[in-house]
């Protein structure tokens, strides 16, 4: 493996002209992804046709973009952006190529997807979703400026359980400082967004989504799914889901 160059590395947008890199990079890195993300076990004994399928239908979901770090032609880590906890956030999904393991590359291309999120995509933060046990990856994103905020089961009844870790664009923090909110209580409010700010004033807009949960403790009892679920309900509402239901 040759050194890297890290003033020369390029991160972009995957197109349908990565398939053969992404490929090689996925099948070499199954040992590393199997245990904690779905792209070990998706692309494990997967025919060459079905892969051609699942990276078709990467390409075309509107809802998730799929990015690369690359070196050259060669992709070392891949990162997506999905829906996040609410529509002012996003969550980051990543991996790194196996043999570039433990070369900082994953806690570089964190960084950079990170900036990313918040320079051009003008996400107020960033969520990860990092499995409990999953040491490895949670030393990366605090090394990162991650913080956790939340641990909840995958499932009701499950035993494995994940932690929200976030981070909070600078503009997002700055608002925060300007009004006297934690970031963690606006990231998800419409006045979060210009020119709602000075809606932060309204102490029923602040209430309505402020952050629900108690600063996280390492060995705190997982958050109720169910708890977690009406959150989600309540910061994803729209007005136009009472006309929709009104209508049907």
């Amino acid at each position: 493996m040759e050194k890297i160059d890290y003033n020369n590395l390029r991160f972009r947008m995957l197109s349908y002209l990565d398939f053969q890199e992404f490929r090689r990079a996925a099948l070499e890195s199954i040992p590393t992804n199997e245990p904690f993300l779905v792209y070990g076990s998706i692309f494990n004994n997967v025919s060459v046709l079905d892969f051609v399928t699942i990276y078709m239908n990467m390409m075309k979901d509107t809802k998730v973009d799929h990015y690369g770090l690359f070196s050259g032609s060669t992709l070392l880590a891949h990162a997506q952006y999905e829906y996040g906890l609410g529509p002012h956030g996003t969550e980051l999904i990543g991996w790194t190529r196996n043999e570039y393991q433990n070369k900082r590359i994953g806690e570089y291309g964190l960084a950079v997807a990170t900036n990313h999120a918040f320079i051009n995509k003008k996400f107020n933060y960033v969520e990860l979703k990092i499995d409990s046990k999953n040491e490895h990856s949670r030393r990366i994103a605090e090394k990162v400026g991650f913080k956790p905020y939340l641990r909840s089961k995958y499932e009701n009844g499950g035993e494995s359980n994940f932690i929200y870790y976030i981070k909070f664009n600078p503009l997002i923090e700055a608002l925060g400082r300007r009004y006297r909110k934690r970031p963690i209580d606006i990231i998800n409010s419409p006045a979060s967004k210009p020119p709602l700010h000075h809606f932060l004033r309204s102490p029923r807009v602040s209430d309505f989504y402020d952050w629900p949960f108690p600063d996280y403790q390492e060995d705190a009892n997982p958050v109720s799914i169910n708890l977690m679920s009406a959150y989600l309900a309540l910061i994803n509402f729209h007005p136009d889901d009472v006309k929709n239901e009104i209508s049907t």
